[in-house]
This record gives structure tokens, sequence and C-alpha cells, in this order.
């Protein structure tokens, strides 16, 4: 059988899953919110909105690289819809329950 991906494709989106949103920054986020979880219905919610500006992005790395998007970009980019990614995010967090 033939692989799917060549090599160099594999070895872009490993990387591209890897790198993105794992800084020790993000992680060290992540478990700064984690105590909202502790509040009923309301912690919850707010921390997948808290989530959903940084975890939007890294969802579109690889459409960031097809389009030969810089860091500036990028950034202006997503700053223009952050209100659609933190919705995207929460969706997504949600049906993923």
């Amino acid at each position: 059988m033939r692989p799917y991906f060549k090599k160099q494709n594999f070895r872009s989106i490993c990387v591209l899953t890897l790198d993105c949103g794992q800084t020790p920054t993000a992680i060290i986020r992540y478990f700064m919110y984690l105590p909202l979880n502790f509040i009923p219905v309301v912690g919850t919610v707010a921390f997948v909105a808290l989530q959903g500006r940084s975890r939007g992005p890294t969802a579109h790395a690889r459409y960031f690289q097809l389009k030969g998007m810089n860091k500036t970009q990028q950034e202006q980019f997503v700053e223009e819809r952050k209100g659609a990614y933190t919705r995207y995010v929460m969706e997504a967090s949600y049906r993923s329950v």
C-alpha cells in the first residue's frame, strides 16, 4: 500500500501539531485557568472562552502556512476575527464532550 502522506508533508504536519500551542506559556495559562472549572456552569464556560482565543489560531496553523502568512499577518487575521475564533473553539469543545 502507498502511504497517504509523503515524508516531507508528514514531517511538516507533525511539526505543526507538536509545536503550535504547546509552549510553556500556553501550558502555564491552561493550569491557571483550570480552577475555573470548579465553579458550576459559569466557570466551565469562562474556561472554554478564555482558551478559545489561543486555540483557534492553533487549529488553523496549516491554513496560515499554506497561505504563506508571516507572524504579523497571522496576528492581524486573528485579531480581526477574535470573536469567531472564540465561538469556534467553544463549539468544538462542547461537541467533543
